[in-house]
């Protein structure tokens, strides 16, 4: 009809009297036909299809077919009605990248507001001892700038974990194990705010297939909302369920957490996994408020795990969060990694090491430069990648320190330059995106430690010294 005629391209003429066979290269290939066909006779056919147009674009039709039958109830043929959806579908993309958009700008806002109130007390507190600058107040300026660095550091490694979760390293685990290792990091709060603890821990539970860290991660944060939910006492009950098929589809053994607190309303509840969202207000020194950051990253752990995370809250009855982490089925325990450079314990200091650093970001060079110099070792600093490899192509050294994303060459380069032509010379890769994949991919890479911003020293010194010691016993 001219319907088809106009969204194919094809002329009557050039279609009516052809063997169906002749025309698969526009119409659904021959599986696509079959099943279609089948699900007629069964009494109708519904979805979607694509055709070919004659100028060999893929065109999206949504199609509903049946059978015509005889008077006798046999088939004599068969009847479809097909639309042509390109608009619809280039519609739903605008939408799609619109809410993206409009979820980029939320987390950028929540990022910004977290960011500008650490920024605003350093700037405060540094306005002031320039004023007044007694031994008190450059006391209290250190202290806030460090108390707002460790904040701004969780921050950034949480947001890191919601973007890009790490992929799990998992073993077969006690699940009650993790659970009261979880609580005994919290206990001391739970014992501050009157809390009682109850649990319900039933015999002949399965271990669960599981990256330990991740999910005593899961059961933190959450152990510590129900901290926070209830500030002056209340009750927070243990609860481990016999395994059960979840709706993501794998056997999972069930942990519910159940508080006394308040409840959740019902408009925030469709909320609470989303990124900067809380109800609880900003953090401070006397552990109230959050970052709205915890309960998002629990649930993007728990799906990486292919497992699940639910709540059931009624305001004035309390919360339970119910956490379903897969069995662990014939499965061999995930093999352990050698220690890194940084993790074995470090060697007594070895002055007199050449050192190639390569940082982008003239204080933090200036700084981890007057650290090693004052550890007696010979640094060369350099802002950009491409002098990194000059340097190495001209002259040898013990140990390079470099960024990853820098001007000209980034830290992958010239990771790979000095594997290919120096494989002798010891790598410490310093970097403000160190989530687990890129982590490992460094090391992977032959990269001896790295080190996330912001950077603690006496870490960064072990690294540099005790990598170049194992380079120098190495055979």
């Amino acid at each position: 009809n001219p319907a088809w005629e106009q969204a194919l391209g094809y002329t009557l003429a050039e279609v009516v009297g052809r063997q169906v066979q002749e025309l698969e290269s526009w119409v659904a290939p021959p599986e696509v036909q079959q099943e279609i066909f089948e699900g007629a006779l069964r009494g109708g056919w519904r979805g979607e299809i694509q055709n070919r147009h004659k100028d060999g674009r893929l065109i999206p039709f949504s199609l509903a077919t049946n059978i015509v039958r005889g008077a006798d109830g046999e088939p004599l043929a068969t009847i479809g009605i097909s639309r042509d959806i390109t608009e619809e579908r280039r519609l739903q993309e605008q939408v799609a990248r619109a809410s993206k958009l409009a979820a980029i700008g939320q987390l950028a806002a929540g990022v910004a507001h977290e960011f500008n109130n650490l920024l605003a007390a350093m700037s405060g507190y540094a306005q002031l001892t320039q004023a007044e600058p007694t031994p008190q107040m450059m006391q209290r300026l250190i202290d806030v700038v460090l108390e707002a660095t460790a904040r701004g550091a969780e921050i950034t490694k949480r947001l890191l974990n919601f973007a890009r979760p790490a992929e799990p390293r998992r073993q077969a685990l006690s699940v009650f194990q993790v659970l009261d290792a979880a609580l005994a990091l919290v206990q001391h709060d739970l014992d501050q705010a009157h809390i009682d603890v109850s649990r319900t821990y039933p015999p002949e539970i399965p271990p669960v297939w599981a990256d330990e860290q991740q999910l005593q991660q899961v059961f933190v944060n959450i152990l510590i909302n129900a901290r926070q939910a209830m500030p002056e006492h209340g009750s927070l009950h243990l609860e481990v369920v016999s395994p059960r098929r979840t709706c993501r589809g794998p056997e999972c053994v069930g942990v519910r957490i159940t508080d006394t607190g308040p409840g959740i309303p019902p408009e925030d509840r469709e909320r609470i996994f989303d990124p900067f969202f809380t109800t609880k207000g900003p953090p401070s020194s006397s552990g109230q408020g959050g970052t709205g950051l915890g309960l998002s990253v629990a649930h993007g752990i728990l799906e990486a795990h292919g497992g699940l995370i639910e709540v059931d809250s009624r305001v004035g009855s309390g919360t339970t969060f119910s956490i379903w982490i897969p069995v662990a089925r014939e499965a061999a325990e995930a093999p352990t990694s050698e220690p890194t450079a940084a993790q074995r314990a470090p060697s007594a200091a070895t002055p007199g090491l050449s050192v190639l650093l390569c940082e982008d970001e003239l204080p933090l060079r200036d700084l981890l430069t007057q650290v090693l110099t004052d550890r007696g070792h010979d640094v060369v600093a350099v802002a950009a990648g491409d002098a990194a490899l000059r340097l190495l192509r001209q002259r040898a050294f013990d140990v390079v320190v470099t960024d990853v994303l820098m001007p000209r060459a980034d830290g992958t380069e010239v990771l790979a330059a000095l594997r290919e032509h120096r494989p002798d010379c010891s790598v410490v890769i310093i970097t403000g995106q160190a989530d687990w994949a890129t982590t490992e991919g460094l090391r992977a890479a032959g990269a001896q430690a790295v080190l996330p911003k912001p950077l603690q020293l006496q870490e960064f010194v072990e690294a540099v010294e005790g990598t170049a010691t194992q380079a120098t016993e190495s055979p």
